[in-house]
């Protein structure tokens, strides 16, 4: 059973020719322009990999949009982007300077969204209400009021690797339309934070866990559950 990556950052080689040997199509998230540079590179050459650019909320006060615009116009989504008030010092005021304007360039220009949520999930849910493109949320982890906000608005989930111990992952995995469930691994490196220490060769052992956890969550085969999100996947980026 392939799965498909809906977010991933660039890991090393090893990683990177295991994803193409095996065929997981990848969102690789790139936050700053070295990462998008780094990603166009790497997109030529292992082609299962496809980019989702945008100034990441740790970077807000250190990238500038205006140089990462050329990056983003090729991308096939923008993200991540968002807020964070847990995970950085970033401060509030420049993050969400940057996340609006990144919102108002994205449905501008087309571009459905990846978003970064973390510790601010209500505030994003409102300031993304009617947003005109797709919006995937990206390892939610916050709480039921939020989440109802999101699901209401169609929003697509990737499910992260923490899916059969995180309650907050185990709601939207029960929650998520079938056409709008995703699975990620945000990286091995993600993965072993998760997880614990873990070889790079269980990447697609991760994914298709998940893919299990999911289902019996949702009373669903897992089969089925890996092919409606390959075709979510899939329709997301055939925009």
């Amino acid at each position: 059973m392939i799965v498909y990556d809906a977010h991933a950052h660039a890991g090393d080689a090893q990683e990177l020719v295991l994803r193409q040997r095996l065929g997981i199509r990848t969102m690789l998230s790139c936050g700053s322009i070295e990462q998008a540079a780094q990603g166009q590179a790497l997109a030529e050459k292992y082609p299962v990999l496809t980019l989702t650019v945008g100034v990441h909320p740790w970077h807000a006060d250190a990238v500038s949009l205006n140089d990462l615009l050329p990056y983003m116009a090729r991308a096939a989504l923008v993200g991540e982007i968002g807020l964070d008030s847990v995970w950085c010092d970033t401060p509030m005021d420049a993050q969400r300077r940057v996340f609006a304007a990144q919102l108002d360039w994205a449905a501008a220009h087309g571009k459905g969204i990846v978003l970064h949520t973390k510790g601010c999930e209500m505030e994003i849910a409102k300031a993304v209400e009617g947003f005109p493109h797709p919006v995937i949320v990206h390892w939610y982890s916050g709480g039921p009021d939020a989440l109802d906000r999101f699901l209401a608005q169609g929003c697509y989930f990737t499910v992260g690797p923490d899916v059969a111990h995180n309650p907050c992952v185990q709601a939207v995995a029960r929650l998520a339309a079938d056409d709008r469930i995703l699975f990620e691994t945000d990286g091995m490196s993600a993965v072993r934070w998760a997880l614990g220490d873990m070889p790079t060769e269980r990447l697609p052992d991760v994914l298709a866990a998940s893919v299990r956890t999911a289902a019996a969550l949702r009373g669903q085969s897992p089969e089925d559950l890996a092919k409606n999100a390959n075709g979510s996947f899939c329709r997301l980026l055939s925009r």
